[in-house]
């Protein structure tokens, strides 16, 4: 966050507020690019668990070539808030 503050010209006090979003299946680049931790799933599973008719996939801008997708991982979500504390939240992971 502060690199791209002081790129930017700005102070990380001139923050008062850091959101954090995710995706519910991260996703990879294609090829071993690495994983998430978590069991790779196929974008077959994730329309059929979304329960539509048109298939749903994910491609890379410049290959074309279909991205790889994650299950979710609670322990990456609370890694990313250690890491990157957001001020604001919608809901709390003790919820779910």
């Amino acid at each position: 966050m502060s690199g791209i503050l002081s790129s930017c010209g700005l102070s990380p006090f001139d923050v008062r507020n850091i959101i954090g979003v995710m995706r519910t299946y991260p996703i990879r680049v294609a090829g071993n690019s690495g994983n998430t931790g978590e069991k790779e799933i196929t974008w077959e599973d994730i329309t059929s668990w979304c329960g539509s008719s048109n298939f749903i996939t994910e491609k890379t801008s410049v290959t074309n070539r279909t991205r790889r997708v994650f299950e979710f991982s609670n322990e990456n979500v609370l890694q990313s808030i250690i890491i990157n504390k957001p001020t604001k939240k919608q809901f709390k992971m003790s919820d779910y």
